[in-house]
């Protein structure tokens, strides 16, 4: 008897609410040593269950273990859809062989007795592949290290999650600062646009006090005579009769400080005072001054602001000379000046605004800041493996890549990022890995049903039903739009050609069988060390044979040491064959005591 090298363990398998009966191929002494255990998810945390033996399942193996070992487990009730099934099994941990000195030393025992250790041995080494081994020089025992595991995985975890809302929140800023930017822009745009509209209107209106600098000058002169022209005003017929008189007559001397009823005889000439320059402007200035007596008034009601206008066209820079300079660019303006009185009212946000534009580049870099802060911990590359240097596009997730972050590979094994680039990460050495060890292999694809050919398959099938036939995988495809429902062949299950197995080293034993017995041939051993036992039974009886001669035996003793080994040479013929038996001498005993009197019998 032997027991291979395989996992003892089935599974995890998936129950369809429908199949009973589940293979194993590991060997197994008793139908109730084999354990099925299910659970409902394959987390970790989810809780499983050990079904009972005979209740739940039963078990049966089949005939002989050594050249087919396993069997089948069938379920009272079919597994429930998406229920977790394992088999293993589980032998008493006991010796229950018994040697004595002179009983039975038989093969069979003892190969049973061995088998029973295997098999205790392998259970323990699939529990083990299940366990966290920690190092031999570590303080920590294995829960206190998967805890620790299990607070870096939720903590990671919470981590992914407050990264993904910063990130996320991060990017909504991002683009509600780009947005407001490009207002802001829109706004100076415009700003900048009135801005030169003021400008110009500015220099109109420098233009403008260009121009009313000689009215001002002008208006100076008259605001001493005021008064005086208030009087003209009064007068103004008589002031026009006076200048048409002195118009009319010549004379050398003539009173032309008031004016009176004196006659005045011939042709009287004015050279020089105020009379004559009122009549000589008589036209351009006393009669506009007449027409707009009351603007004169509003002037000298208005003095201080005359004055105030005044002394601005004599400073530098002039107010008044830039917006006279302005005038059309502010007459421009008119149909806006609803904007420019916006812009007026929120001058505030507008200088919180280019405040904000300012110190835009400080905002990003501060962004940037955070968002590296709150870099992922732990992320993932497929192939990620020792010192290699990989595109950040490799690694999931890519943003805010740092040195110091893990990178984990599609196996478990984890490694720190060491370096990073504008678009490259590298990695250090393996830091340490997730991963337990490797499954047991599985059941493989179970078929709905099994025909000998093609040509046999059924008419219809259901959507996912999977029918052998021959070697080829056949499965039920619903109709589409282009084509009907038909059988889809999925390939030959055919795998490739195994690795050539080792030479077998071959043991032949031979042993007699009584007449008349067929003869046997038994395979015991290993494949790789096989022992054929030939049964040769016994040839028939032959006649008998002629009376041989009496040898002559010669026996000798030869007497050894008491510490020596008894042995028998033989030497001489087989008619006059002569022995030598070695015995050792037997150990000296205790010197005897002599009694001081001895009877005799009466006699003295």
């Amino acid at each position: 008897m032997a027991v291979q090298n395989i996992p003892r363990k089935v599974g995890p398998m998936t129950g369809n609410g429908v199949l009973k009966e589940f293979p194993f191929s590991f060997k197994a002494v008793r139908p109730s040593d084999i354990v099925v255990k299910v659970s409902s998810g394959n987390d970790i945390t989810a809780e499983e269950t050990t079904l009972a033996y005979g209740t739940d399942y039963t078990v049966a193996l089949n005939d002989n273990q050594d050249e087919s070992a396993g069997g089948s487990v069938t379920f009272t009730e079919a597994p429930a859809v998406g229920t977790r099934i394992a088999i293993t099994s589980d032998t008493a941990i006991d010796q229950q062989l018994v040697l004595t000195n002179h009983d039975g030393f038989l093969p069979e025992s003892l190969n049973e007795a061995y088998d029973k250790l295997t098999i205790i041995c392998q259970e323990l080494k699939e529990t083990l592949g299940r366990c966290l081994i920690v190092p031999i020089t570590s303080e920590k025992t294995p829960q206190e290290v998967m805890t620790d595991l299990l607070d870096v995985a939720n903590k990671a975890a919470d981590y992914a999650q407050r990264a993904e809302a910063i990130y996320n929140e991060v990017t909504s800023t991002g683009l509600y600062v780009s947005s407001t930017w490009q207002e802001i822009q829109e706004t100076k745009a415009q700003i900048d646009i009135h801005k030169a509209a003021i400008d110009a209107a500015v220099a109109r209106a420098e233009v403008i006090l260009a121009r009313n600098e000689v009215i001002g000058a002008e208006v100076d002169a008259l605001v001493p005579h005021l008064p005086d022209l208030q009087i003209n005003r009064q007068h103004i017929d008589d002031i026009h009769r006076v200048g048409s008189d002195l118009r009319g007559f010549e004379t050398e001397t003539l009173d032309l400080g008031s004016i009176t009823d004196t006659d005045i005889d011939g042709e009287t000439k004015v050279e020089d005072g105020y009379i004559k320059k009122v009549a000589d402007h008589i036209d351009d200035c006393i009669h506009p001054v007449g027409d707009n007596i009351e603007k004169v008034k509003a002037v000298n009601a208005n003095l201080d602001d005359v004055k105030t206008v005044a002394e601005d066209l004599s400073s530098e820079p002039s107010n008044i000379k830039k917006v006279a300079q302005a005038t059309d660019d502010i007459t421009a303006l008119s149909p806006k000046v609803e904007a420019i009185q916006t812009v007026a009212e929120n001058l505030e946000a507008v200088e919180s605004a280019a405040s904000v534009a300012t110190n835009l580049e400080s905002i990003k870099q501060t962004v940037l800041q955070s968002n590296a802060e709150a870099g992922f911990s732990f992320r993932y590359m497929v192939e990620a493996s020792s010192g290699m240097t990989v595109s950040k596009e490799a690694i999931s997730p890519s943003v805010n890549i740092k040195v110091g972050d893990h990178v984990v590979n599609r196996i478990g094994d984890y490694f720190r990022i060491t370096a990073v680039t504008e678009t490259t990460a590298t990695l250090s050495p393996k830091q340490g890995s997730f991963k337990g060890e490797k499954g047991d292999k599985g059941d493989g694809i179970q078929p709905d049903a099994v025909v000998v050919n093609a040509e046999s398959l059924p008419a219809e099938g259901t959507v996912g039903q999977l029918v052998l036939a021959g070697m080829n995988l056949y499965t039920w495809v619903a109709a589409t739009d282009t084509e009907e429902a038909h059988w889809e062949n999925m390939g030959e299950l055919v795998g490739p050609k195994g690795d050539t197995g080792p030479t077998p080293e071959i043991s032949v034993e031979a042993t007699s069988l009584s007449e008349g017995a067929s003869a046997t041939v038994t395979k015991t051993g290993t494949s790789e060390a096989p022992v054929f036992t030939f049964g040769i039974p016994k040839g028939d009886t032959g006649s008998k044979g002629d009376t041989g001669t009496t040898p002559e035996i010669s026996i000798s003793i030869q007497m050894l040491d008491s510490n020596s080994e008894p042995s028998v040479e033989k030497t001489g013929t087989d008619e006059a064959p002569s022995f030598l038996l070695k015995i050792p001498r037997g150990l000296t005993g205790a010197t005897g005591t002599m009694p001081d009197t001895v009877d005799l019998g009466g006699l003295s």
